[in-house]
């Protein structure tokens, strides 16, 4: 098959905006040189490996949930087609899950699971019927 053989999760601090680089590489010791090597039952390979990188964009930040299209301002009827097409269209995901999590379900880190209907119903309630405020952004 192909795809990826490893996932790699790092916590990045919100406030951090930049760019950190990922590189998998070879390295030598006193003793021995290690290669990035992949053992399978049809033995040892190297595998092709490629830089990549990872950073923050500061969502969430002096905002309120619920924010979705990354519009200045409260929420409104884009933030939810926006979440409407993530939970029953297109399934993709949102970019900024701290936004998105208006019940706060996974305060302080969501994970995209956290993002389901009760988050819907919340949008709903403030946009339509209660007109309640969102909270700020954790």
């Amino acid at each position: 098959g192909d795809g990826p053989v490893i996932s790699l999760h790092f916590t990045v601090n919100q406030a951090d905006t930049a760019s950190h680089p990922i590189r998998i590489i070879s390295y030598s010791t006193f003793q021995a040189d290690y290669e990035p090597e992949l053992t399978t039952m049809a033995g040892n390979y190297l595998p092709f490996t490629f830089d990549g990188a990872i950073g923050s964009t500061s969502c969430c930040v002096g905002s309120y949930v619920g924010n979705m299209d990354g519009i200045p301002g409260l929420a409104d009827m884009g933030d939810m087609t926006i979440l409407i097409d993530m939970l029953f269209i297109s399934l993709n995901s949102i970019d900024c899950l701290e936004e998105a999590d208006t019940d706060q379900s996974g305060f302080p880190s969501p994970v995209e699971s956290d993002i389901n209907m009760g988050d819907l119903t919340i949008l709903i309630d403030n946009l339509f019927i209660s007109l309640s405020p969102l909270p700020a952004c954790p």
